[in-house]
């Protein structure tokens, strides 16, 4: 086997996670003769509740505040056990004050028939408004030292994340125990995936965790697509960079990625933003999944790095509106090719496509060499699942239907591209330009705590920052 363990930091990439999990789950055909292309072992995992049931759950870790996990409870009515019966597990036998935060109001969603219900984009104010799946214990992991409902402690720095994460770790040992179980279940651990939002202190928590696992899992291959905000402030935007500083440095392939927009006179919602994320997500790591031979991390990396030993990559996508429209998801403008160091094309569901179709669409992801920079494709096209927000539903070319394990669907072409390119430069620069403008003395909250950085700390990210942009600069 070659499982994939994911990890999940922050509300937005739990945003994006959730759109993920919904089209695993829309993949199982339940009662179907059809044989799906993915190897569904790969992501999830077999297990039993405590009465003896066969369970089939992501090989799935999330983390996020208090307040963040909305009416999703810790133990899920798949182990047999309700939010409120969980609450009542106690093993003290003496007097005890109770004081109960009010649970978090279940979605309309959350509580009708979660394959025919259809939501409202602005009904949604949560991950868990949304969600399809049935978790392991495990997988939920609630940071109780910070909420999203608490004024007194935010977690607006990265250094806040640093401290969190020890002062949680040392609580709840979640890796000993969560990840460790879950890694040492698989016969041959690919890689940890890793999603995570990194324009606050979970930029600082996901990159104290890897540094965590790199003592146990110093040869685990670690895939990173890190998050940032599409407007930051100069708070958020310090945040991203050294989170982006500190994870390039933990991770073999590191995707720096922002809220995309189709349009920009119509702003959309991060329920929005995220879905076009996942899909994107969904389809680069189609390739590590399929059933018989398949690619794995390493040859992914290796066709990336063919001319550079750059571990970042960029993320673009084509997407079936009513002419295609090609994505940059690190927010940077369309180029050409002609700065490709290296390059693996993903295609699905394009026998959709009409021939003169299928010609518009190809010339939007020309190729430098078709021979040394392949593609793959897949038959199985993006299902527009009733998660999918209806502004992207509605912008999207309808196509015959699909079916998936769920019944007939809207389904989808798709294409993504990995690159690694001259134009991750332009990232790489603004933030060293940035960085020359910045002083701690002027942001004295990065100084504080028992991890804020010293004069020390902040040269050698910017180091590492001038670096990575020198390598650039010399190729």
């Amino acid at each position: 086997m070659r499982e994939i363990l994911t990890l999940q930091f922050g509300q937005y990439a739990n945003f994006v996670g959730t759109h993920f999990w919904n089209t695993q789950e829309a993949y199982f055909s339940y009662g179907d003769s059809s044989v799906p292309e993915f190897d569904h072992d790969v992501l999830f995992r077999e297990g039993k509740t405590q009465s003896g049931v066969d369970t089939y759950t992501p090989r799935l870790l999330i983390y996020d505040m208090k307040g963040g996990f909305g009416s999703i409870p810790k133990v899920s009515e798949l182990y047999g056990v309700t939010k409120d019966e969980d609450n009542d597990i106690m093993t003290w036998e003496g007097d005890v004050d109770s004081h109960i935060n009010s649970s978090a109001p279940v979605a309309e969603y959350s509580s009708a028939n979660k394959i025919d219900k259809t939501l409202n984009d602005a009904d949604v104010k949560s991950w868990s408004d949304f969600n399809r799946m049935y978790y392991h214990p495990r997988t939920v992991n609630e940071i109780s030292q910070i909420s999203y409902q608490s004024e007194l402690n935010k977690f607006d720095c990265y250094n806040n994340g640093i401290d969190i994460f020890q002062e949680f770790e040392r609580e709840s040992e979640t890796i000993d125990t969560s990840f460790r179980q879950f890694a040492e279940e698989c016969d041959y651990l690919q890689c940890i995936n890793v999603m995570a939002s990194v324009s606050d202190g979970f930029g600082g928590f996901t990159a104290s965790y890897l540094e965590f696992l790199k003592d146990d899992y110093p040869k685990t291959p670690v895939m990173t697509f890190s998050i940032a905000d599409k407007n930051l402030t100069v708070k958020q935007k310090l945040n991203s960079i050294l989170s982006f500083g500190h994870l390039s440095e933990l991770s073999s392939v590191i995707v720096p990625m922002v809220p995309p927009q189709l349009d920009q006179n119509v702003p959309l919602n991060p329920y929005q933003t995220s879905s076009i994320l996942s899909m994107a997500i969904e389809t680069a790591t189609l390739p590590l999944r399929l059933k018989g031979p398949s690619q794995q991390i390493a040859d992914l990396i290796g066709l990336l790095q063919a001319e550079s030993s750059s571990n970042v990559a960029l993320l673009s996508s084509i997407l079936a509106l009513s002419s295609p429209k090609q994505i940059n998801l690190a927010g940077l403008e369309i180029q050409d090719n002609s700065s490709l160091f290296g390059q693996v094309s993903v295609h699905r569901g394009l026998q959709l496509l009409s021939s003169e179709e299928l010609v518009d669409w190809n010339a939007l992801f020309p190729s430098k060499d078709m021979a040394y920079f392949p593609s793959l494709s897949v038959k199985t096209p993006v299902p527009l699942l009733n998660t999918v927000p209806s502004a992207l539903r509605n912008a999207m070319k309808s196509y015959p239907k699909w079916k998936f394990g769920v019944g007939e669907l809207a389904p989808a072409p798709h294409i993504v591209q990995w690159c690694n390119t001259f134009q991750t430069h332009a990232i790489v620069e603004d933030y060293a330009s940035f960085l020359d403008k910045v002083s701690l003395r002027s942001m004295p909250e990065y100084q504080s705590g028992t991890y804020g950085y010293t004069d020390d700390d902040f040269a050698e990210l910017k180091e590492t920052i001038y670096n990575k942009r020198d390598a650039y600069s010399q190729q």
